[in-house]
């Protein structure tokens, strides 16, 4: 399971447990728990496309400034940014006008640095 691989890295347990939420997520595609599970698994075993849309479905299927919503949003950003570096620069600065703090610990600040990254080291908008 994802607390297991988590302990461990392993990298099998990684790709079983990946298959494992795709399996689950065909019987129930808008489980939550699912959806975050595939979302960091998949990126970790290279399916970065596969994670993004988790992400993405998360972040419409979440109530926008929950706990949950605030990681979906960072993972998605971050994925974002090593394919489309100018549309997740859009996507953060869109965040920004609605969470000027960015958000909660960890993601506010992860978010943040992300922006600070893709900005050249400015935290200027």
């Amino acid at each position: 399971n994802l607390e297991t691989w988590s302990e461990t890295g392993d990298q099998s347990l990684a790709r079983a447990t990946c298959d494992l939420y795709g399996e689950l997520l065909e019987l129930h595609p808008r489980n939550q728990q699912f959806l975050r599970g595939r979302g960091i698994l998949s990126n970790e075993v290279g399916e970065s496309a596969e994670s993004m849309r988790c992400w993405r479905v998360l972040i419409a299927g979440t109530t926008p400034g929950g706990d949950l919503w605030f990681e979906a949003k960072t993972h998605h950003a971050e994925l974002l940014s090593e394919s489309e570096p100018d549309r997740a620069m859009d996507v953060l600065l869109q965040h920004r006008v609605l969470y000027p703090e960015w958000g909660p610990e960890p993601w506010g600040p992860r978010l943040e640095t992300l922006h600070r990254t893709l900005s050249g080291g400015s935290s200027a908008p």
